[in-house]
């Protein structure tokens, strides 16, 4: 009789992290008879790199002859057209809003106190609602003494230096050339940081208040969270720069136990205000690495894009009139985890997360209020994720609200090329509300904006049918070509029971580099093949269901994609899987 129902589920593959396996070569315990037999890629069958997945639009490059140096972050200028970008490394450009923009006026130049890199840099850039008058820019960035800076743009910090960072919070003076002021940086707070990680940097002013707005991470430090009353960190933070004191704000209470605060006051209405040892700043709390948050105007609403750390990625939002939210950071990640029973402030889940199959690095960005795309995009909050590229909208009419896709921001050139903060970096915003994407580069990366119509066909693109890869010379008796090697893993992953086929295709002339400790590296070009049946009749083990063939690519860049194709029932071919699909498998008992 029929018996248990086993659900499946496939989706296509676009990963660009990757672990090596744990590889022992199937019968032949100390190492290969014969060389690798195949060219890279499966003999040309697969694409050098991961071709692009997109929706019906596209990332266009907004200003062709302008190039940044891991730019962070894009705003307008107020009061005139042109726009503003930060780079990574401390520096700060003016242009004008034109495609044909060939001229980039530096603003800001602190790239000699600015520590760079991984979590680091120059976060967050806000000019005050009065800059026509008093002309006043703010910035978060990671201060160093001058001089210090380790690395560079190409070249990552080595070693990390605890209690050499500093979390500043900094005002500065813009002359009538358009450039910031000789010493008229105003330090507004300092905290001394262990790592270069978990900065935060989103920051914005709200004009229903004018009251300033910055987010910081935890820094990597597990006892920066769930606290109100150490240091500014894991949390939203609200001050008035002003100092209007009154009925708006008071002069700040307590300092931080690792810096110092000043020329602020503290809103009278902030959440934690009155409440013993508490840092009167704080406005929400619980976020691990809220690398960007910004404000809808329109709604009031204020959006955080929190990266995750092994599971989630999430987005939180902030509605008009809440304070002292706690968004649960280190209890739950994402949808996982559960609260204590006693925590501080009101405990709020995210309004949406995604696993770490569709990326690694959430990417806070903005709700559209431009002109141009109003019908598809207005009222959307537009986001993306720096690991794959993508750019998504959030759909707050679906219940419970998710994520469509739009378009690929293309990787990022540079030394660092293949991995992590090598895409998408953050979005921003000109006078007229509509966005633009910046791309983390080393060498010249580029400012996207989007464009109605997906991408052209890429020239190389992935296979349709498995037969076209190669991997089997005789598709129904699934008989692995020459360039397969058959290999085991030392301890597989469990799969409800299914039966699962390894084999690895190394290009000719090629060498895996082995570490007794550390992951392997494998060359360009190589291509792990892992095939999954399953026994569909307990009276007949032998007898298997072919399911699915995963391929996962060693890139041209050190990255790593992959492809699923789906077995048709008679085992003639597989199909390229591109969406995800579930299926009912009936085992027979």
């Amino acid at each position: 009789m029929q018996g248990l129902v086993f659900r499946r589920c496939q989706a296509f593959l676009a990963a660009s992290l990757f672990c090596a396996p744990w590889f022992i070569a199937s019968g032949q315990p100390n190492g290969l008879d014969f060389p690798p037999q195949g060219a890279p890629y499966l003999n040309g069958a697969m694409p050098l790199r991961a071709p692009a997945v997109s929706g019906n639009w596209s990332a266009v490059v907004a200003f062709p002859h302008l190039l940044f140096t891991n730019a962070l972050g894009l705003t307008a200028v107020p009061g005139t057209d042109d726009l503003c970008v930060w780079e990574r490394e401390g520096r700060v450009w003016t242009f004008q809003n034109s495609r044909g923009a060939r001229r980039k006026t530096l603003m800001l130049d602190i790239h000699n106190q600015c520590q760079g890199w991984d979590d680091s840099g120059l976060l967050g850039l806000a000019f005050h609602p009065g800059f026509a008058t008093n002309h006043y820019l703010f910035v978060y960035y990671t201060w160093v003494k001058p001089g210090t800076v380790a690395g560079n743009a190409t070249t990552r910090p080595d070693p990390v230096r605890p209690d050499t960072y500093h979390d500043r919070l900094s005002r500065w003076t813009i002359g009538p050339d358009g450039k910031a002021a000789a010493g008229s940086e105003k330090v507004l707070v300092d905290l001394t940081d262990q790592t270069i990680w978990h900065h935060g940097g989103g920051m914005f002013f709200n004009p229903r208040n004018g009251f300033l707005y910055w987010t910081d991470g935890d820094n990597s430090v597990i006892t920066n969270d769930q606290t109100i009353s150490r240091s500014l960190y894991s949390g939203v933070f609200r001050i008035d720069v002003d100092c209007r004191g009154g009925n708006i704000s008071h002069p700040i209470p307590r300092q931080p136990l690792n810096g110092r605060a000043r020329g602020y006051f503290i809103p009278n209405n902030n959440p934690f205000v009155g409440q013993s040892n508490a840092l009167e700043e704080f406005f929400c709390l619980g976020l691990r690495s809220p690398h960007r948050m910004t404000l809808d105007p329109a709604t009031g609403r204020i959006y955080i894009g929190d990266v995750g750390e092994s599971s989630r990625e999430e987005i939180d939002v902030i509605e008009p009139g809440e304070k002292g939210l706690n968004f649960q950071w280190p209890y739950c990640e994402g949808t996982l985890g559960r609260m204590p029973a006693r925590y501080i402030g009101i405990s709020r889940g995210p309004v949406l997360d995604y696993s770490h199959s569709d990326g690694r690095a959430v990417i806070g960005g903005y709700v559209y209020r431009g002109r141009k795309f109003t019908r598809d995009l207005g009222g959307k909050y537009i986001f993306g994720d720096n690991v794959m590229r993508t750019i998504w909208a959030l759909d707050n009419a679906a219940t419970p609200p998710r994520k469509e896709l739009l378009c690929v921001v293309p990787e990022g050139k540079g030394p660092n090329s293949g991995t992590d903060y090598c895409g998408l970096s953050s979005f921003g915003t000109d006078a007229r509300g509509e966005i633009y994407m910046c791309q983390m580069s080393s060498i010249g990366g580029r400012i996207f904006t989007l464009r109605r119509g997906g991408p052209p066909p890429p020239r190389h693109p992935l296979p349709k049918l498995l037969s076209r890869t190669g991997v089997f010379t005789d598709m129904r008796a699934m008989t692995p070509s020459a360039m397969l090697v058959p290999y085991n893993v030392n301890v597989p992953l469990w799969s409800d029971g299914a039966v699962k086929e390894r084999w690895i295709a190394l290009p000719r002339n090629s060498r895996i580099h082995f570490s007794t400790q550390g992951a392997w590296k494998f060359p360009a070009g190589t291509v792990f093949v892992k095939t999954f049946q399953m026994p569909v009749d307990e009276r007949r083990p032998a007898v298997l269901r072919r399911l699915e063939t995963r391929l996962l690519v060693r890139d041209a860049d050190g990255a790593v994609y992959g492809a699923t194709y789906k077995w048709r029932p008679d085992h003639s071919d597989a199909d390229l899987v591109t969406t995800g699909t579930n299926e009912d498998i009936a085992i027979r008992t």
